[in-house]
């Protein structure tokens, strides 16, 4: 059994290895303290290591996060360096800061705030690397978005195109039909004309029977003409202010 003077002893002449001490500081503990508790020495490495591992995890995620916007090197190191400085600082100040209560209450209370930094941390950290890992995942559902996208933007340009096409036939068919009443009626009109002045195959010029007939179709005609071009002319202005 080890006397009182042999365990100053033992405590004096143990040394800690540069190693030790800078993963032990990483723990948030205090190297001075710890000389006197050699037994704590394996925790607080194993909290240090944890520690350091997840600012380096952070300045990776990070410098790739930033080369995957602006694809250079330099800005992409300069960030993920103080990226994962930032996320090591926080993360030292979580378990530096972390302390044992007599009340397992005030403990939780204390321990809350800094479970959420943690968690926001691990999201931090494990996002940009889930994201490269998962790369061809995404860029292939991107790809299948952009196609489904693509395919949806085409049928609605046939629909567009095809709604154009037929209000340009449609206005193409309602002209043909002033035209050809148009047409008609101009027909007629020679016809009565020819007849009052004794130029048609009845070669009896004035106001006969034949001339009376060829007028009444002539007036009914343009009565219809004048109806079909009023009517026509809405709908063609209708649909000239729809493809416009």
């Amino acid at each position: 059994m080890q006397t009182l003077t042999e365990a100053v002893v033992e405590k004096e002449t143990f040394k800690l290895s540069l190693v030790y001490k800078f993963f032990c500081w990483c723990s948030g503990a205090r190297l001075y303290i710890l000389k006197q508790c050699p037994s704590e020495y394996n925790k607080y490495y194993g909290i240090g290591v944890i520690v350091f591992l997840t600012g380096i995890l952070a300045a990776l995620s990070g410098g790739y996060a930033i080369h995957t916007v602006f694809n250079n090197p330099q800005i992409s190191t300069a960030f993920g360096a103080l990226w994962g400085f930032v996320i090591f600082s926080i993360d030292w100040y979580i378990v530096a800061s972390l302390r044992k209560q007599n009340r397992k209450i005030k403990e939780f209370t204390m321990a809350l705030p800094r479970f959420v930094l943690a968690v926001l941390i691990a999201f931090v950290v494990s996002m940009p690397l889930k994201l490269k890992l998962f790369e061809k995942e995404i860029n292939q559902q991107i790809l299948v978005n952009q196609q489904k996208s693509s395919v949806g933007y085409q049928q609605l340009l046939n629909e567009e195109f095809a709604e154009i096409e037929r209000l340009e036939n449609e206005n193409d068919k309602l002209r043909q039909e002033i035209a050809d009443k148009e047409s008609l009626r101009n027909k007629l009109f020679n016809f009565f004309v020819a007849e009052a002045e004794g130029l048609s195959p009845t070669k009896t010029p004035g106001k006969e029977p034949v001339y009376r007939e060829k007028k009444a179709e002539y007036d009914k005609v343009d009565k219809e003409l004048n109806a079909i071009r009023e009517s026509n002319t809405a709908i063609i202005a209708g649909n000239a202010q729809r493809l416009s």
